[in-house]
């Protein structure tokens, strides 16, 4: 009699570990994976698309690049404004070509901000698994925990969300892993050469990586010169090295670049709650631990915990034992485990966070380097071994005994994780406000006191006078004029002088101010300015404290909105009616 069929739902951690170890395992494993991975894209586009607020759904970083994407609908929109200017031009060329093709025929960027996702995350466990095979030798189960970890990384890291440029760095990446691990010239090649388009240092890393795995332990030549070699690496340089080679044409307009000394002595880089921070909790440059300068991937936000870099250096164990135990026992006349391609991310990582550093902030953030390449790696090691130590017990004789405990634990870590993803959604806290923007003239310019003008570029199209949220100090000449704005905001918001707050209306050429009910009702500053511009926070809040500020006074006579989270002021009417007293 025949084994009766079980469906998914109905099998068993021992069924599932049977099937893996079968000979159909592979094609089994990759079915379970991107089954998993499905589960997380419809978490997903539930929560970009359904649920309360998902009208004006952006993801967090979505907001800064795309402040510039009204000009694809209508090339006349926000002409000479600030923001989406600087906003352009730091957006690769590939990217800006991939949303204005999708506009073209209907899709608003908004709409494929949101859908972009849901291809890279199926693109990633694609190119994880095949990795996985090749670094687990083809055994199914423990290629499956390993892509497994990768991925509950991948979908708790907001990066593919954000459907801007680095979001396409680890499909990309682990394409190229893949063809390296294969030998796949091609697949390497174009692959760098994308993701030079659109995400450069990681393209620099693992064209770095190519060149390593030519090196040889035996002489006379400790490179490999072969015609393939050679080409290859040609072939691989030109790819990479044509597309940056166009990038600092666009961002030369928004230098001089800030140093290292410089954002010391910036509160929004130089302190551990500044917007941008690159210090840890205790108030010091962070070589090691830091989201934008430190060379260890920050799983543990370094700004949050003194423990962090402890804990992302024992995180990062696994790589170095892998990497080095390849190292050590490669042969000299060229055999490798394929786990050295962790030494070469390590190398080249540390290499390229080397040179970025001594130049800081020249070639971007010094930490984008290693920390994109190393975060995925380390997840792919800790897979790796624990997935081979399963295999390995479940395959002698009388093992499965200690690992009985292990496969529900796995079974429900990894469900729990592809069922809640991260994405970093943000909703504004009116949408009414936004409702009332977007009904608007199309050339009103937006300014005022409120974390929801955050949103206004990207949902809107409409020019924003200034932003926390855009307030990236990397290139001087635009964050020095970005800087000049908050604090003038603050103190016009906060100065119980009508005539300044006229001047001030007047001198920026605002036609409405988004601002906080909270601020006209409390007095309560948006916390996310003190990020940027502390001190004249600290010297606002003082004046209010002394009384009612003068944009307080006349809100009520100015609204042309009034929500119940964020008011819409007439500027103009603040600038010809004086409050009353």
């Amino acid at each position: 009699m025949s084994e009766p069929r079980q469906t998914f739902f109905h099998t068993t951690p021992s069924a599932l570990v049977a099937r893996l170890m079968g000979p159909h395992g592979t094609r089994f494993g990759l079915l379970l994976l991107l089954g998993a991975t499905g589960l997380t894209c419809l978490v997903f586009l539930a929560n970009a698309f359904v649920l309360d607020g998902a009208a004006y759904a952006i993801q967090d970083d979505a907001r800064q690049f795309l402040a510039w994407t009204a000009r694809l609908a209508d090339p006349a929109a926000l002409r000479g404004d600030l923001i989406a200017d600087y906003w352009h031009s730091v957006t690769p060329r590939g990217l800006r070509a991939l949303y204005g093709a999708f506009a073209a025929i209907g899709i608003s960027p908004l709409v494929l901000a949101r859908l972009i996702p849901v291809v890279l995350l199926g693109v990633s466990a694609f190119a994880t698994w095949r990795a996985a095979l090749m670094l687990t030798g083809g055994r199914a189960l423990a290629a499956l925990v390993m892509a497994g970890f990768t991925m509950a990384l991948l979908v708790h890291e907001d990066s593919i969300f954000t459907a801007t440029a680095r979001a396409f760095s680890p499909p990309l990446f682990l394409l190229f892993l893949d063809g390296l691990l294969r030998d796949k010239r091609w697949q390497m090649i174009a692959s760098l050469g994308v993701l030079a388009a659109i995400y450069p240092t990681t393209a620099l890393v693992g064209l770095t990586m190519l060149g390593l795995s030519y090196l040889r332990r035996r002489l006379p030549l400790p490179v490999e010169l072969t015609r393939q070699s050679i080409t290859t690496m040609l072939a691989a340089t030109l790819a990479v090295g044509a597309p940056i080679a166009l990038v600092p044409g666009e961002v030369s307009r928004w230098e001089p670049v800030i140093s290292i000394a410089d954002a010391l002595t910036m509160p929004n880089l130089g302190t551990p709650g500044g917007r941008s921070s690159i210090v840890p909790m205790e108030g010091s440059a962070a070589w090691l631990c830091s989201a934008r300068v430190g060379v260890l991937p920050e799983i543990f936000p370094c700004w949050a915990s003194r423990w962090a870099t402890l804990v992302n250096l024992l995180l990062l164990t696994p790589l170095l034992f892998l990497g080095l135990r390849a190292a050590i026992h490669s042969a000299p006349g060229g055999t490798r485990a394929p786990d050295i391609v962790y030494l070469w991310a390590l190398v080249a990582g540390v290499a390229w966070w080397g040179v970025a550093t001594l130049l800081a902030f020249k070639l971007h953030l010094p930490a984008r380097y290693p920390q994109r390449v190393l975060s995925i790696l380390e997840f792919m090691a800790i897979g790796q071994i624990i997935g081979l130590w399963l295999d390995q017990r479940l395959r002698a004789p009388g093992g499965a005994g200690p690992v009985r405990f292990v496969l529900p634990g796995l079974l429900a870590l990894f469900a729990v994780s592809f069922a809640t993803p991260t994405p970093g959604m943000r909703r504004p806290l009116d949408p009414g406000a936004i409702d009332w923007l977007i009904a608007a003239p199309r050339d009103l310019r937006v300014g005022g006191l409120s974390s929801d003008l955050d949103f206004v570029p990207a949902v809107t199209g409409r020019a924003t006078h200034v932003t926390v949220e855009h307030a990236i100090p990397y290139h001087l000449t635009y964050f020095n004029e970005i800087n000049r704005r908050l604090k003038a905001t603050i103190a016009a918001a906060t100065t119980p002088d009508a005539v300044a707050l006229a001047a001030f209306v007047r001198a920026e050429g605002l036609d409405v101010m988004l601002v906080d009910r909270a601020f006209l009702e409390a007095g309560t500053v948006p916390e996310d300015y003190a990020g940027v511009v502390l001190a004249e926070v600290t010297a606002g809040e003082a004046a209010l404290a002394r009384g009612p500020s003068a944009l307080q006074r006349a809100a009520a006579t100015c609204a042309l909105y009034r929500g119940p989270q964020v008011w819409v002021i007439d500027a103009k009417c603040l600038a010809v009616q004086p409050p009353p007293a």
